[in-house]
């Protein structure tokens, strides 16, 4: 990769199913000038180069983002593309100009009227095309709760144990899970992790990894009591408990206050609330309200009738919605 100002450029054969063979199609499609659109990609790769799994696996890093940022309407889409491409080359093989439409033009490439990922969802599916998490992380809605809860960075606590500490709570978002037999035979799990400031692996033996196995799941965001030592140049980490860091933030949990400008947003912002987890302990809920921003600096605050589940999680959801201006925790 590279840096260029603010941007990350990322090679697009680093991308999990994707390869140099379909790069250099696309690359040498490319050729011509930039692509227009979807429809304009379609008619200038070659179907041969680039199969589905290439184009769901560009979607999903967000390849076609100058396109449409609506990565959801995007990734179904691909089909579509590849059917086109198809057709396309079809008939340039016989020496027919298929034209879409009419005069000359092509047709769109029809997308799904569909509401975008939720930040997670879009975080993970970046995750199984990326190889890590790029544009975002999971925990980055978790901060203050972090903070208020004492919890090290991943990055903070590994200096600390270079330094002699033996032992210290860390959070992470579980991204894999392999288990393996000891000596003994007894079941052990090596856990891959990640948070903000970097990935790491901790181990777990067989009587943690039969208490929390469900827990440790990828995709899972936990808190954890982590021992560690240092061996050569790395910090070697064992768990010593886990919970879901959803369950600590709920014990913190009051309530949000959602910043509008208008109601356009109202009917999202329901959605994302009925969407609360159910698994959050019910000493998790909270109290929501809505906050109207109108004109020359007047506010107008509305608190809804009844309690919500609430966490950082689902308060990042709401931010994404368009038209949320911000979200406060109570």
């Amino acid at each position: 990769f590279e840096v260029d100002g603010n941007s990350i450029i990322y090679a697009l054969a680093a991308l999990k199913g994707v390869g140099r063979q379909a790069v250099d199609a696309i690359v040498a499609a490319r050729a011509g000038g930039k692509f227009a659109d979807l429809a304009d990609f379609a008619a200038r790769i070659n179907p041969r180069a680039v199969n589905k799994r290439v184009l769901e696996s560009l979607a999903q890093a967000g390849a076609f983002d100058e396109f449409e940022q609506n990565r959801a309407r995007v990734f179904p889409a691909m089909e579509a593309v590849l059917a086109r491409a198809q057709r396309t080359h079809d008939a340039a093989s016989v020496g027919q100009n298929e034209l879409f439409g009419g005069g000359g033009t092509r047709e769109p490439i029809t997308l799904p009227n569909v509401e975008a990922w939720l930040p997670a969802e879009r975080l993970k599916r970046e995750y199984e095309a990326v190889g890590f998490f790029l544009s975002g992380h999971p925990l980055d809605d978790y901060a203050a709760v972090l903070k208020k809860l004492r919890v090290q960075p991943w990055a903070e606590f590994a200096r600390a144990v270079k330094n002699g500490a033996t032992a210290g709570r860390v959070a992470g978002t579980v991204v894999s899970r392999q288990e393996r037999r000891t000596r003994t035979g007894s079941k052990m799990g090596i856990i891959g992790l990640s948070d903000p400031t970097g990935a790491y692996e901790a181990v777990i033996f067989s009587e943690g990894l039969a208490e929390h196995r469900e827990l440790l799941e990828p995709g899972t965001a936990v808190l954890l009591f982590l021992s560690a030592e240092v061996q050569g140049d790395d910090v070697r980490a064992r768990i010593q408990s886990v919970e879901p860091l959803d369950a600590a933030a709920a014990n913190l949990a009051k309530g949000l206050r959602v910043f509008l400008r208008d109601d356009k947003p109202i009917e999202a912002l329901a959605k994302r609330l009925e969407a609360a987890p159910q698994r959050v302990q019910a000493n998790g809920d909270g109290e929501v309200s809505v906050v109207l921003m109108l004109q020359q600096g007047a506010e107008v605050e509305v608190k809804l009738p009844g309690r919500f589940k609430v966490s950082p999680q689902i308060a990042g959801a709401i931010k994404a919605v368009p038209g949320v201006v911000q979200v406060e925790a109570l």
